[in-house]
């Protein structure tokens, strides 16, 4: 593996791993198409249906957006040069996304009943949660998007009366805390299944070379035989003629 490592440069290694990354994120277009305009039903009321109506808008169309730019990247080629630049942008865009999920805390908790509040939090663990999985492959990008994520609800918990908001403020960092720890770990397993994807690959095109080869040598050592057969049936009859001569 670690042969494998050493003929894969770090950048070839990025490219499968935003790769890998960018064909996770049509998985997670339909949930989010169903869960924030539920969201908005359920939490809306007289006081925060206008924020709400605002965040559901903001979280589809750049959902709807992140998938038509993956699926962009994905039909061209990244080349291992320009991979640094597209892991930078899709930091940032990731940024903008765990912000705006972590703003449905600004737009619903304290306008909202305890039920409501109970399920705002836990939508957003779950968020962060699914997010972990298709976001592994590349960690900083998974970091940037919980922290943002985190930072933006642990700010609204802080602000709010209840003493035990702010315990849940605490418990919510700990919480992705703990996510990113698990991310690490998934792109340490994503990097080793591409490094053995690709030393897979260099073992089959050294098969390859080498079968090519066989079958050279093999058809060399048929026309060899063939020249060597010739060659005995020519001298075979070059010495029969001057006996069948004799005999006349």
């Amino acid at each position: 593996m670690t042969g494998s490592r050493q003929r894969l440069p770090e950048d070839r290694m990025l490219v499968e791993q935003l790769r890998l990354q960018l064909g996770n994120i049509g998985s997670s277009v339909i949930p989010t198409l169903v869960v924030a305009p539920i969201l908005v039903w359920v939490l809306a009321n007289e006081r925060n249906v206008l924020a709400l109506c605002a965040w559901c808008a903001v979280i589809v169309v750049f959902k709807l957006f992140l998938a038509w730019d993956a699926r962009r990247l994905l039909a061209s080629t990244i080349a291992p040069e320009a991979v640094r630049g597209q892991l930078k942008r899709k930091m940032v865009l990731n940024l903008i996304d765990g912000a705006a999920w972590g703003a449905l805390a600004w737009a619903a908790l304290g306008t909202t009943t305890v039920a409501g509040s109970v399920l705002v939090v836990a939508v957003l663990a779950g968020v962060a949660g699914s997010s972990m999985s298709s976001l592994a492959p590349i960690f900083p990008v998974f970091v940037v998007f919980g922290a943002a994520e985190a930072q933006v609800l642990s700010s609204k918990l802080w602000t709010m009366e209840d003493p035990a908001y702010r315990t849940l403020a605490v418990a919510v960092l700990f919480y992705v805390a703990a996510l990113m720890g698990q991310a690490r770990n998934g792109t340490r397993a994503a990097r080793r299944a591409i490094a053995l994807r690709f030393e897979n690959l260099d073992l089959i095109e050294r098969l390859r070379v080498e079968t090519e080869h066989a079958q050279e040598a093999h058809r060399a050592a048929e026309e060899a035989n063939l020249a060597k057969s010739k060659f005995l049936a020519a001298a075979s009859h070059d010495l029969r003629q001057p006996i069948h001569a004799q005999g006349l």
